[in-house]
């Protein structure tokens, strides 16, 4: 794993389906709850998350 790289877990928030970031992931982008972001799909297993 390269140090721009982290893993977790996908976990269950209500019905829909979550990805938890970890802190150092949040201060290094300075994301905020609330942010707007996109998601484009690469692959069956890859996406790309463009923040704002």
């Amino acid at each position: 794993m390269n140090p721009k790289e982290f893993k977790a877990k996908i976990t269950k928030k209500g019905k829909a389906l979550a990805i938890k970031l970890p802190k150092k992931v949040v201060e290094q982008y300075g994301l905020k709850e609330g942010e707007k972001y996109r998601i484009l799909p690469k692959s069956k297993k890859e996406m790309r998350i463009i923040i704002g």
